[in-house]
């Protein structure tokens, strides 16, 4: 009975290095948490910049515009869009998409399309 005062010490250091350790693993898990909702909010504005972007650029080419669109930049409210147009063999158009936040967060996007169906052929996002 003499030597109790030291074991409710040492039990106290115990929970108190237990109770430490999971305040600084649930810190941990909150900034990574905070992490990965700042990068799927960017994920989703940089994809309805680039579905933005697309539209846009395809309306411009359905009036006609395509000989003074050999590249170009579309303002936004939350980030820029940079295209580039390339004939390839036959009546197809490579459309490159860059799209950017202002943060400096950036998607690729390369699609081809069929100028006389209107067609997109093929999307390839990074690169």
């Amino acid at each position: 009975m003499k030597n109790e005062k030291g074991m409710a010490l040492l039990l106290t250091v115990v929970m108190l290095f237990v109770l430490t350790s999971l305040l600084l693993h649930l810190l941990s898990v909150y900034e990574s948490e905070k992490l990965f909702l700042q990068m799927e909010k960017d994920w989703h504005s940089l994809d309805h910049l680039l579905l933005t972007g697309m539209e846009e650029v395809l309306s411009l080419l359905e009036q006609g515009k395509s000989g003074d669109l050999a590249a170009g930049k579309l303002n936004y409210s939350d980030g820029v869009v940079h295209y580039q147009i390339t004939r390839t063999a036959g009546s197809e158009q490579t459309i490159f998409l860059q799209a950017e936040l202002f943060s400096g967060r950036t998607r690729h996007v390369k699609m081809t399309r069929n100028a006389i169906s209107g067609e997109i052929a093929q999307w390839v996002e990074g690169g």
